[in-house]
């Protein structure tokens, strides 16, 4: 539920206000801006290389030679080299029931979401108790409620007034759609403390695609689906500094559905760091970057480039136009435009932190803004050896960025600030601006 001060601020329009958007959310910022205090991700626990998921997408299929090769050409041209799944092996790209697929991509949603969270909080070294509000985003979303954030804010022991919001459906753009409304929260009332966990397991379209018939033409979507879309969480937390409070004591957790209380105790016991992927000793080390601006368009005429839904047979289909990565290369300058011009910045002066789309994505976005490769080497260190992570891919390479910047590591350190960008069905396009604390 969001609060009615929230809710006013939201659709309050700001003086001079653009007609190309319905609200200036800078109408909001306080004194000091929202600050990004910690964040962290998770991962399952089978690593594949790229060749063995295409082996396996192979062996499931019965391909006249042409498609065959035209299946390994897209696999290989992903950029991809590595990538993680819940499932072994020898169930990959397994047809699955709708009820079997809901128990697993619910179940792994709670282990990944539970795991981020908890070291997002170690990270950032606060009481549990000074979290006023979680977000919940996902990609990989099922009709069931209570919705997740419920289990998450009673395993994670959050506080039992905790404001909470459900976010579905939304794509690729998920985690910094989640993450601008986080900074809008933490902005609106003095000791706003918003955990957000975003979190997908894309990979489990393979799962559950339309059916093939052996040696019938290959279904070119579901190859677009089964070659990118892989799993991950992410989390972060957001507030104002210096204006966190203390919080009423903590709510019991209640049971949870029996065949989750496995992936909960594995999420309590998660090792303390995970190399590139997690936090750990020294975590808190790493920069913080401070929220000054966001903006969010819908390019017009665009909605039927991605489209994803429910057929018969149990299956899910999604359809990626060809002319994406055109359409968003268009877009892009005109609002990272506006994004910048009130700060005095231009694309040059900042690095980037943009969804792992795949190789055209951030070819397409480095050319519209006239930045070199290296800018958003971020994006591509995750997309290489993680996929493309939906929208919890958002929450991944910006946690990249902080270690990158941590360490000393090329433009991250060099650059104050980051521009963060993703994009998803609509088309929609969510661009944040940072500036390293």
């Amino acid at each position: 539920m969001v609060t009615s001060t929230v809710a006013h601020a939201w659709f309050k329009r700001g003086k001079g206000a653009s007609s190309k958007r319905s609200y200036d959310c800078t109408a909001m910022v306080p004194a000091q801006e929202p600050r990004v205090v910690s964040t962290a991700v998770a991962f399952p626990p089978n690593k594949y290389l790229q060749e063995e998921v295409l082996d396996a997408f192979l062996s499931r299929h019965e391909l006249t030679p042409q498609d065959a090769d035209w299946v390994t050409r897209v696999f290989r041209a992903t950029g991809i080299k590595t990538c993680s799944f819940f499932l072994p092996k020898e169930r990959l790209f397994e047809k699955m029931s709708r009820v079997q697929y809901v128990e697993y991509v619910r179940s792994g949603l709670f282990q990944l979401g539970v795991e981020a969270a908890r070291k997002a909080i170690r990270d950032w070294g606060g009481d549990v108790q000074d979290i006023t509000h979680i977000i919940w985003g996902t990609m990989t979303g099922t009709i069931h409620a209570p919705t997740m954030d419920t289990y998450l804010a009673r395993e994670l022991g959050l506080r039992a007034d905790i404001r909470r919001l459900n976010v579905e459906s939304m794509g690729c753009l998920t985690g910094f759609r989640c993450l601008a409304l986080a900074s809008e929260l933490a902005a609106a009332r003095p000791g706003n403390t918003v955990l957000t966990v975003v979190c997908d397991i894309r990979s489990a379209l393979g799962n559950q695609l339309t059916a093939h018939a052996a040696g019938a033409p290959v279904d070119r979507t579901n190859v677009i689906a089964s070659c990118l879309f892989r799993d991950s969480g992410g989390a972060a937390i957001v507030a104002v500094p210096q204006q966190q409070q203390q919080r009423a004591a903590p709510q019991a957790a209640p049971a949870l559905p029996s065949s989750w209380r496995r992936h909960a105790r594995l999420a309590r016991a998660v090792a303390p760091a995970e190399a590139g992927c997690g936090s750990g000793p020294g975590q808190a080390l790493l920069p913080q970057y401070d929220i000054i601006d966001s903006r969010s368009l819908l390019v017009p005429g665009s909605e039927h480039l991605v489209q994803y839904g429910e057929r018969e047979g149990e299956s899910i289909h999604l359809f990626i136009a060809k002319e994406l990565p055109d359409r968003v290369k268009q877009a892009l300058p005109d609002i990272v435009k506006e994004l910048l011009a009130p700060h005095g910045l231009t694309p040059s002066d900042c690095c980037f932190a943009v969804h792992t789309g795949g190789p055209k994505i951030l070819e397409k976005a480095a050319a519209a803004l006239g930045v070199s490769a290296d800018s958003m080497q971020a994006s591509w260190e995750v997309m290489e050896a993680q996929g493309n992570l939906s929208g919890a891919s958002n929450l991944v390479v910006l946690d990249r960025v902080r270690r990158m910047a941590g360490s000393g590591q090329g433009i991250y350190a060099a650059k104050r600030h980051c521009i963060c960008i993703s994009m998803g069905p609509g088309v929609g396009i969510e661009t944040i601006l940072l500036r390293r604390a």
